[in-house]
């Protein structure tokens, strides 16, 4: 344990939400898995009257890995893909470039609450929230059933006057019909939640998940694996709901994270709106972004066809779209501050920090406080 950081253990809490919840606390408790990454060093908290607004959002780092302690290498010059065949147990470390790019994107936003995706462990995270963050956030994550270790974590600003507790749902299971109904894990990552409160006796007053449902890679009998990805949608709708039914419907809950698919368009994401009842930011804001606006991926496949989509997005539902003030995408730039156009080829792609944009969505915290 070093002067700077400290890992913070979870305590596994009774009464649990749902068979399969597992929820972790800030107590400092040794054999659990749950941790969080905090600044050991003093950090000034912010009195909870002088918070005028939240800014959250989601971004996929794109496999952020460490080796020995280190998560980039300064020899990189882009990104490159080592296949499971050729290297099994190792991932490239992202170059030093593109994690300082990384870093702007989320410090010129100036998130207080940001799901992450694609993060190897905390290790990982919390020192990429060192190295380029200026350690202003605090890190949570806890490893998920992802066979290659990218998990879904959280950065939350170290500032915020708030209790946070942890929960996942790694544990939830299905039985497979492609697989004659043999059961496993469902979520292919997690579908881990913070859970904010003003102190530790208070009820919640915002739940925030973070997801990274499953891609759309091939299944054997499932294409674009959309059966597996439906049930994952379909089990987190009614987890939204149960969580709505713990805490009361006028608790502000958002989804947010990288979706893997066309939320306005694909048939296995109808759950979201028809049985969680959530609303893209994007469309909550007046007036709603434009197609082009609400790009986050850009994806050149075999055939050589372009395909631009939103596969990332912060769904809010009606408790919290009421505090909604804004909702974007980030664009990256270019040395001179110039806003980048979006990728039209591969190369372009692969010259920016991820292949996915981050999305932001403000809200209105003191007309939430109230």
């Amino acid at each position: 344990m070093n002067s700077l950081q400290r890992f913070i253990h979870g305590v596994l809490l009774l009464g649990l939400l749902l068979p399969h919840a597992v929820s972790y606390s800030q107590d400092n408790h040794e054999g659990l898995e749950g941790r969080t990454f905090e600044l050991s060093e003093a950090v000034t908290k912010k009195a909870v009257d002088s918070i005028s607004g939240l800014k959250v959002g989601s971004y996929n780092l794109r496999n952020l890995f460490e080796k020995s302690g280190k998560i980039h290498d300064r020899t990189a010059q882009i990104f490159s893909i080592i296949t499971r065949a050729t290297a099994p147990l190792e991932e490239p470390l992202k170059s030093l470039e593109e994690l300082k790019a990384q870093g702007r994107a989320i410090l010129e936003n100036d998130f207080d609450i940001l799901a992450v995706e694609e993060i190897e462990n905390l290790k990982a995270l919390g020192s990429f929230s060192k190295e380029f963050l200026g350690s202003q956030y605090n890190s949570y994550l806890i490893e998920g059933n992802d066979p290659r270790g990218i998990d879904v974590g959280f950065l939350v600003k170290a500032s915020l006057p708030f209790e946070v507790e942890q929960r996942t749902h790694k544990n939830e299971t299905w039985s497979d019909p492609i697989a004659g109904g043999k059961t496993t894990r469902l979520f292919s990552r997690d579908l881990p939640a913070l859970l904010f409160r003003t102190d530790k006796k208070a009820a919640p007053f915002l739940i925030y998940f973070g997801t990274h449902f499953k891609s759309k890679r091939d299944r054997p009998k499932d294409p674009e694996s959309r059966i597996l990805r439906k049930a994952q949608v379909e089990r987190a709708s009614e987890i939204v709901k149960a969580y709505e039914a713990e805490f009361g419907a006028q608790t502000p809950i958002f989804l947010a994270g990288d979706f893997n698919g066309e939320i306005a368009h694909e048939k296995e994401f109808v759950s979201l709106s028809q049985v969680a009842s959530l609303h893209d930011t994007f469309d909550v804001v007046s007036p709603p972004l434009s197609q082009e606006e609400r790009v986050t991926h850009t994806f050149f496949p075999k055939d050589g066809k372009m395909k631009r989509s939103q596969l990332d997005a912060v769904l809010v539902n009606a408790a919290a779209a009421k505090f909604i003030q804004d909702a974007k995408v980030y664009r990256y730039k270019d040395s001179n501050g110039e806003e980048l156009p979006l990728p039209s080829s591969f190369q372009d792609v692969m010259k920016n920090p991820s292949d996915h944009f981050p999305v932001q969505a403000d809200l209105d915290f003191k007309k939430l406080g109230q």
